[in-house]
């Protein structure tokens, strides 16, 4: 199989061999490959075997398993694990294209997946940072009620629970003669400089209200702590 197919010419690289599933285990470990052509029986460690741990350590990589046609129960088994394709020996090498045709295109395809579902979880934290935003400037303008703050802020991931608490608005004023800075650039080098002071503080809340603003909530179990703080 390695020696009868140009590997390059149909567009994928070969990684690497082993002569039974247990040599194969620590070289599939290193190289990570995309795709495992396995026999089902080999000495050591059947193919069964490998596919079993490549399930559970290695759950994206597809694997071809080659049988004979006098191992019917094996091919149950491995549908069961979830081997990817399965083939009857001997092998063309016309049969093997094809099926790693097949696998690459469902490797493409759970590509395009996973980018769509990550280009939805970006966009769902920017949501989630805009209600968190609303969320907070409703509770300071006084608009949201004690309990349905409560529960809005929980499903939010906001921690306010403490038994005492120090507003602070933080805001950016550009004085007579100063450089020619837009003001959009000052803001958010004042927005760095306080991201940086702040980081440290586990018991702070802090969000903007408007370019020119941010707003601070310090909480603490005492007005001595607030004062350090």
């Amino acid at each position: 199989i390695r020696d009868t197919i140009d590997w390059a010419a149909a567009g994928y690289q070969f990684c690497g061999e082993a002569p039974d599933g247990e040599m194969a285990l620590p070289l599939i470990r290193e190289r990570q490959p995309e795709t495992v052509i396995t026999d089902i029986k080999m000495p050591f460690m059947d193919g069964l075997q490998l596919c079993r741990i490549l399930r559970e350590t290695l759950p994206s990589t597809k694997i071809i398993i080659l049988s004979g046609h006098d191992e019917f129960k094996y091919a149950q088994e491995a549908i069961k694990i979830g081997v990817t394709e399965y083939l009857l020996k001997p092998i063309v090498p016309h049969d093997l294209i094809a099926a790693l045709r097949k696998v690459a295109q469902q490797i493409s395809e759970e590509r395009e997946t996973s980018a769509y579902v990550e280009s939805l979880q970006e966009q769902m934290a920017g949501h989630r940072a805009t209600l968190r935003e609303r969320c907070l400037l409703d509770l300071l303008a006084g608009n949201s009620a004690p309990a349905e703050f409560i529960e809005q802020a929980n499903a939010l991931g906001i921690d306010l629970l403490a038994p005492w608490y120090q507003v602070l608005v933080v805001r950016a004023v550009l004085c007579a003669g100063a450089p020619d800075t837009p003001l959009f650039a000052v803001c958010g080098q004042i927005d760095a400089i306080i991201a940086g002071i702040t980081a440290e503080f586990d018991s702070l809340v802090s969000f903007k209200q408007g370019l020119e603003e941010t707003v601070l909530i310090v909480k603490g179990d005492s007005p001595a702590a607030l004062e350090r703080q």
